[in-house]
C-alpha cells in the first residue's frame, strides 16, 4: 500500500448508531415502552397531548400520539443531516412528516398549519429534544420523510432505496463501492434491502501499519501496539528521557517529538498517524463504544490526543457515563486539559450530558478548574433548551399576531 493511500476506517461510510443503542431501543419499543426507547436514543420528549387536544382537537392529538409510538428513534438518528447537527432551531429544526418524499429545507408558511413532531438539538452534545409545534411558528425547517423515522413504513422504505432517494444514497453508494456490507446496515434498512438474508453484525478489525519517521540520519518505524506508540529505534526509557528534556525546553530527537505530538495534539505528526488518530476519535465522537473498546483491545494508545489536545475521557458525553469508570481504571486523568484548557468536565457540561457530568463529579473531577479563559466547567453549559423551547412549543391559545404578522400572514409567538 502506497503511503499516500489512506487506509479505510473500520466504520467508513457507516451511518447507523451504535449496536447497543439499536438493541435497547428495539427491545423497549417492541415492549410498548416508547418513552424508554426515546431515552435510550438520547431523545427527550416534551409533548403534552392535552394541550394539543385543546388547541387542535382530539383527532390531531390522536395522530400525534400514533406518531410518538411509531417512531424508531435509533433509525431516525442516522438520517439527520449535518446542517441539523450544527444548526440552531431557526435553520436546523427537523419536522417529521408522513410524506414518502421531501424536498429538504422548507419555509414554515409553505407547510399546512397542523401540529407536527419536530426535533432540535439541545446542545453541542448528542442529546436531542422532540416536541410538538406548528409549522407557522417556524421560519425554515428540514423535513424528514416517513420511512426515515416510522418503524412500520416498510413499503415506503423499500421504495425509497429502490428509487435511490437522497436520504438513502450513502448506504446505496457504500454497498456499491464495497465500503459497506449488509451487516453494517441498520436492521430496519437491512430487512428491506436483503429480506432473504439473516442480519449478522460484522467484526471490525483495527490494524495500524508501521509509520516511517526520519530520526536524525536514519529511518525508524513508529508502531501502535500494546497500548502505546513505540519506536523501533529507541527503547521506552530513551523516549521518556527525551520527552522529559523536551518538557524542559530542550531539543528532542524526531521520534520523541512525534510521540509528544501524538500525546498532546500539539506539533507535527506524519500523515498516517493523523489518519489513525482521526479515525479513532471519529468513532468515539459517534458514540460507538463497542468499536472503541475493540480498538483499545487491539492495542491503540490510550494516551493519544485528538487534534484539539483532548483525550478519550473528554468524549465521555458521547460514549456514555459507564465509560468514565472504565477509562479511569485504565489510567486516564480527570484533569487532563485540551488546547483551550478544557477538562473532560468542561466538555460534559458543554454537551449538556448530565449523566456524564454526574459520573465525572462522582469520580472526583474538580468543578473549580478554570479553562484558558478563566471559565469553570458549569459556566460552559448552554441553555439552548430554555432559549428556544418556549417559542416552538404549541400553546393552547395561539399568540395574537404582531403588526408584522398581520401584514405577512405569519404568527410568531
Amino acid at each position: 500500500m502506497a503511503h499516500r493511500d489512506r487506509p479505510p476506517s473500520p466504520l467508513a461510510g457507516v451511518r447507523r448508531v451504535p449496536w447497543s443503542m439499536i438493541a435497547a431501543c428495539t427491545e423497549r419499543r417492541r415492549s410498548g415502552d416508547w418513552r424508554s426507547a426515546y431515552a435510550a436514543a438520547k431523545l427527550s420528549v416534551d409533548v403534552d397531548l392535552d394541550v394539543v387536544t385543546e388547541a387542535f382537537g382530539p383527532q390531531a392529538a390522536s395522530r400525534i400520539a400514533d406518531d410518538l409510538t411509531a417512531v424508531a428513534p435509533d433509525l431516525l438518528r442516522q438520517y439527520l443531516s449535518i446542517p441539523f447537527r450544527v444548526g440552531t432551531p431557526s435553520c436546523g429544526l427537523v419536522v417529521l412528516t408522513r410524506h414518502p418524499k421531501t424536498t429538504g429545507m422548507k419555509l414554515g408558511k409553505s407547510t399546512p398549519d397542523e401540529p407536527v413532531l419536530a426535533l432540535f438539538s439541545q446542545s453541542p452534545g448528542p442529546s436531542l429534544r422532540l416536541m410538538v409545534t406548528r409549522p407557522a411558528q417556524l421560519r425554515w425547517h428540514w423535513e424528514l420523510p416517513v420511512w426515515c423515522w416510522h418503524a412500520d413504513a416498510v413499503d415506503e422504505r423499500r421504495t425509497a432505496y429502490a428509487e435511490g432517494l437522497a436520504q438513502a444514497e450513502p448506504e446505496l453508494t457504500g454497498l456499491a463501492e464495497g465500503r459497506l456490507s449488509a451487516g453494517d446496515l441498520h436492521p430496519l434498512v437491512h430487512d428491506v434491502l436483503f429480506p432473504d438474508q439473516a442480519h449478522t453484525r460484522p467484526a471490525y478489525a483495527w490494524t495500524w501499519e508501521p509509520v516511517p519517521v526520519r530520526c536524525g540520519s536514519v529511518w525508524h518505524e513508529l508502531r501502535i501496539e500494546g497500548g502505546r506508540l513505540v519506536s523501533t529505534g529507541h527503547s521506552e526509557a530513551e523516549l521518556e528521557r527525551e520527552l522529559a528534556v523536551g518538557g524542559l525546553g530542550g531539543p528532542m530527537i524526531r521520534c520523541a517529538s512525534v510521540v509528544r505530538a501524538w500525546r498532546t495534539g500539539v506539533g507535527w505528526l506524519p500523515k498516517r498517524l493523523r489518519w489513525y488518530r482521526a479515525d479513532f476519535f471519529d468513532v468515539a465522537a459517534r458514540g460507538h463504544g463497542e468499536e472503541v473498546a475493540a480498538a483499545l483491545a487491539a492495542g491503540f494508545d490510550l494516551a493519544a490526543a485528538d487534534g484539539e489536545g483532548a483525550g478519550l475521557l473528554h468524549y465521555a458525553a458521547w460514549l456514555g457515563e459507564d465509560a468514565v469508570a472504565t477509562l479511569l481504571t485504565a489510567g486516564l486523568r480527570l484533569d487532563r486539559r485540551d488546547k483551550n484548557g478544557w477538562t473532560p468536565l468542561h466538555w460534559a457540561y458543554r454537551a449538556g450530558e448530565w449523566e456524564a457530568v454526574d459520573a465525572l463529579l462522582a469520580a472526583g473531577a474538580d468543578p473549580g478548574i478554570p479553562d484558558a479563559d478563566g471559565i469553570v466547567p458549569k459556566d460552559r453549559a448552554l441553555s439552548v433548551n430554555e432559549v428556544y423551547a418556549p417559542g416552538l412549543r404549541i400553546q393552547a391559545k395561539p399568540t395574537k399576531p404582531s403588526m408584522f404578522g398581520r401584514f405577512t400572514g405569519r404568527a410568531y409567538p
